[in-house]
């Protein structure tokens, strides 16, 4: 995140939690980078995992959202998000700073023998 970040109360739960419990969401701006991301899912007891590249912008965000946000830009986003939504992933993904897409494709399906697809 860009500095100022921090970790707050998530909107959902703060009703329900209590003001000195140790857990809550990240809050702030992801700073613009290249990033490569995945997100897995099991069925069956087989996990499946998609892997990608993008970067995140530094595109305005509307002041109203919450939690950590950034603007993403990936090549064909529309098709891989029907990919996602049809073949059972959650809206929930993984990130990290810069390109080690080979990295990650490699060690998900040479040596762990994940089923992959690759965006």
């Amino acid at each position: 995140m860009e500095p100022g970040g921090g970790v707050g109360n998530h909107k959902m739960f703060i009703k329900n939690s209590d003001p000195n419990c140790g857990w809550g969401c990240d809050e702030g701006r992801i700073t613009a980078m290249e990033m490569t991301f995945a997100s897995g899912r099991t069925d069956n007891g087989k996990f499946y995992v998609y892997t990608g590249k993008g970067k995140f912008t530094d595109d305005p965000i509307e002041p109203e959202f919450f939690g950590c946000g950034g603007v993403a830009k990936i090549n064909g986003l529309q098709e891989k998000l029907l990919y996602i939504g049809k073949n059972g992933y959650r809206h929930h993904v993984s990130a990290t700073r810069g390109n080690y897409l080979t990295a990650v494709n490699e060690a998900f399906e040479t040596y762990l023998g994940y089923d992959m697809t690759r965006f």
